[in-house]
């Protein structure tokens, strides 16, 4: 098989391309196109069984069969369901069709219990029921299903390495934490779990290992045999959904790039600068205040001038006062800016 590089194949230049995540957002689906039930927003099994199991002691049979029903619809969404769990559902299910007088249904259902876990008969049970379920038999044939892509994978509540081999019909098939119900055909198949692809997984068609898987999600989303073009928003390929020889035709045109703009330095408050000068001019003015107030003060205490009066010897005395005191409101000031200017706060 050709490599993608050597595959020249002409491609009509105004195809749309199909953006990759709205392809691993899709539903599982099996390359067979059989039934795929995935969880629906269900709670977990809580007291079913055993609601169920007294419903049918009862003989609520409708109640019974409604149980059983929900119990279906529950168990894709409850990550705790083992396969005991799943053969008590079954086991439960037959018995309920039994009473209810389709034995067709009873056997079907006896049969699933079977292939989902090793039942055995309660003697609890209707002895007379016990023919529908020793006739319920499992397939003998088994056929591989392959989970692409590979990774944890639980079947019918029991976790599974490599290709499961399993009798067709109805399985509980757990992948990437995504529950479903799976109706296996008497066909080898392929179940493919889009969730399952990592958003980076459109470069697997450039790897010849994982380029089949890479296909197999193309063919089950869009279809086979179509023709189309992937993108990841990055690098685009083309080719035909369901084959492997697909070409890189180039990354996106996402337009010139935007002119890059040199960061401007962040401008600097005139906070700090303001407070420092003012507050050494505040020091300087109280301090020459303070400073000729108390000369003048001793002056008159050490030869009393005749023109000055005690009142201006007062006066002097609390212009000192008021010097000082504006000298310390400056230094407080002037404190204030420099901390302010090496702290960055402005």
């Amino acid at each position: 098989m050709p490599s993608p590089a050597e595959v020249v194949r002409p491609w009509p230049t105004d195809a749309e391309p199909v953006r990759f995540r709205e392809l691993i957002v899709g539903a599982p689906a099996l390359r067979s196109g059989e039934d795929v039930a995935v969880c629906s927003s269900k709670p977990g099994l809580g007291d079913l069984l055993a609601r169920l199991d007294g419903a049918l002691s009862y003989g609520s049979l409708d109640e019974a069969e409604a149980l059983y029903r929900d119990g279906l619809a529950r168990v894709p969404c409850d990550g705790a369901a083992t396969s005991a769990i799943l053969g008590e559902l079954g086991m439960l299910g037959g018995l309920v069709a039994a009473r209810r007088n389709e034995p067709d249904t009873a056997r079907v259902r006896f049969a699933e219990a079977k292939s989902w876990a090793d039942v055995q008969w309660n003697s609890a049970w209707p002895p007379e029921l016990r023919a529908a379920f020793d006739a319920a038999a499992v397939p003998g044939e088994t056929f591989g299903l392959t989970v692409i892509p590979a990774g944890r994978v639980q079947i019918d509540g029991r976790a599974v390495d490599g290709v499961p081999r399993l009798p067709p019909g109805r399985h509980l098939v757990r992948v990437a934490d995504q529950g479903m119900w799976v109706t296996m055909p008497p066909v080898d198949d392929q179940l493919v779990v889009p969730l399952a692809y990592p958003p980076d997984s459109l470069a697997w068609m450039g790897i010849e290992a994982r380029r089949s898987d890479f296909a197999a999600l193309l063919a089950t989303t869009l279809g086979e045999g179509r023709y189309a073009v992937v993108t990841d928003g990055n690098v685009t390929w083309a080719g035909t959904t369901g084959r492997t020889d697909w070409v890189e035709t180039g990354r996106l045109d996402a337009g010139p790039a935007e002119p890059e703009v040199p960061e401007r330095p962040a401008r600097k408050s005139p906070v700090p600068v303001v407070l420092s000068v003012l507050g050494g001019v505040v020091v300087a003015s109280g301090a020459a205040v303070a400073g000729q107030s108390w000369a003048q003060a001793s002056r008159y205490e050490k030869a009393p001038d005749p023109a000055w009066t005690v009142d201006d010897h007062r006066a002097a005395k609390s212009r000192y006062t008021a010097g000082l005191v504006g000298s310390g409101v400056g230094v407080a000031l002037l404190g204030t800016g420099v901390a302010f200017g090496l702290t960055g706060s402005f």
